[in-house]
């Protein structure tokens, strides 16, 4: 398991408005990093009062300044792939990621994509499972599903949902404050759950480059051995 989906899934909670899952994406992370509870209806003034929200939502360009106003850094990658996410999530970083909300609940009509390709949904990715190589899944904090704390999908269906964002993700520079105690496995010093990072660098060639790209925000470095 890449990720931390069962501790994430404390700091999920369900949208109270059809237009403010990026806000309640934000507000778990919040939450997870600062240790203090907010309401979504602070975050909503917050959102509002700064030009980042409407009754169409927020825009995707948007998504990531409510962590910035909260002193939480954060950057946006756009045609990313799963490796990419995985590599954020080795090192304990946060990420939201946009989607088609029809093509993950499974309520388009076959043909959708074929007229309109768009993303309407925000969601937390909170880890990526591997362990059955042949269904690998991807685990996610949704607030737009009252069963959407730590929920599972297959990782084909996610990435056909994910495309419609053009591939894009918000993530967190860093991992929380004192992650290491919380996260089990986790090196503070590395800032790498070294076991992961150093499987996947053997699995994948360009593994521990994506990281050290991700890591080039603070310093270079490679996982030890």
């Amino acid at each position: 398991m890449d990720g931390t989906p069962g501790e994430d899934a404390q700091f999920w909670q369900l949208q109270t408005t059809p237009f403010t899952c990026a806000v309640v994406a934000q507000l778990g992370i919040i939450e997870a990093f600062t240790g203090e509870p907010v309401s979504e209806a602070q975050l909503v003034y917050d959102a509002t009062a700064n030009g980042w929200l409407s009754d169409n939502g927020m825009s995707p360009l948007d998504v990531g300044n409510l962590l910035d106003l909260y002193n939480i850094p954060c950057h946006v990658e756009m045609g990313a792939t799963i490796q990419d996410l995985m590599a954020e999530l080795t090192q304990g970083h946060k990420v939201i990621v946009g989607v088609d909300s029809g093509e993950l609940w499974h309520q388009d009509f076959p043909l959708e994509d074929f007229f309109q390709q768009a993303a309407d949904h925000a969601i937390w990715v909170t880890g990526v499972d591997t362990s059955d190589s042949d269904n690998p899944m991807v685990i996610i904090n949704d607030s737009g599903d009252p069963n959407g704390a730590g929920k599972a999908y297959p990782m084909a269906d996610f990435v056909d949902a994910w495309e419609d964002s053009g591939f894009r993700y918000v993530g967190t520079d860093n991992a929380p404050p004192d992650f290491d105690q919380l996260a089990a496995g986790f090196n503070a010093d590395s800032g790498l759950f070294t076991d992961i990072a150093n499987y996947y660098g053997d699995l994948f060639s360009d593994f521990l480059g994506r990281v050290q790209h991700q890591g080039s925000r603070k310093a270079p470095y490679r996982a030890p051995r």
